[in-house]
C-alpha cells in the first residue's frame, strides 16, 4: 500500500526542504533565552569617574535605569585612584573614566589603576572605558597608550551605554563559568 507523499510528512518536516532561518527549535529558543536572562541577572560593580554633576546625575540615572549594577562615583581621576585602592572585597567590573578631569585627569588615572594591578595581580584587570566630548584621534591613541579598554565619545546615548554594559556582564559571566 502506497501513502500519498502529504500524509507520509504529517507531523514532521520534510528533510528535503530546506529549513527557514528563523526557525530555531523550541529547545534552543529556551536556551538562548535562559543564557541571557543569566547574563542580564549577572551584577555589576561600576565606578563612574566624573566631574561634570550634570553628567554625574544623567549616568547614574541611566545606570539605576538598567539595573543590576552598583555604582560608586569619584569626581577626578586621584578619588578614582583612591576608591579602586579601597576596593579589596569586591572589584570593578568596569571603570567609566572622563578624560579631561581637576586633580588628575582620566589618562593619568588610568596608568596608575594598571600600576595597581601591576603590583597585586590577584586584582585581576578591570575594564576601563574613557568617556570624552572630543573624538579626536590623538585623545584616542593616548587613552589606549595608558591601558585604556575602549573609547566612547560624550553624549552617550542609552543604547549605548546598555550595549556596553551587556558586553562587559557577558564578559564577567564568561568568567565565572571558567572558576
Amino acid at each position: 500500500m502506497v501513502l500519498p507523499v502529504s500524509s507520509s510528512f504529517e507531523g514532521r518536516s520534510n528533510p528535503l526542504t530546506p529549513q527557514r532561518k528563523d526557525s530555531i527549535p523550541a529547545d534552543a529558543e529556551e536556551l538562548k533565552a535562559r543564557e541571557e536572562e543569566e547574563i542580564q541577572g549577572t551584577h555589576l560593580y561600576v565606578l563612574v569617574v566624573e566631574d561634570n554633576k550634570t553628567n554625574q546625575k544623567v549616568m547614574g540615572m541611566m545606570l539605576d535605569r538598567i539595573g543590576n549594577v552598583t555604582h560608586h562615583l569619584a569626581e577626578d581621576g586621584l578619588q578614582a585612584v583612591h576608591k579602586f585602592r579601597e576596593m579589596i572585597d569586591q572589584k570593578y567590573d568596569c571603570i567609566f573614566m572622563d578624560y579631561q578631569m581637576p586633580v588628575m585627569d582620566g589618562p593619568t588615572s588610568a596608568a596608575e589603576i594598571r600600576r595597581i594591578e601591576a603590583e597585586e595581580p590577584s586584582r585581576g584587570r578591570t575594564h576601563i572605558t574613557a568617556l570624552t566630548a572630543n573624538a579626536l584621534v590623538e585623545e584616542k591613541n593616548k587613552c589606549f597608550d595608558v591601558g585604556m579598554d575602549d573609547y566612547l565619545t560624550k553624549p552617550l546615548s542609552f543604547a549605548t551605554f546598555t550595549s556596553k554594559l551587556d558586553s562587559i556582564r557577558r564578559i564577567k559571566r564568561k568568567e565565572q563559568i571558567k572558576t
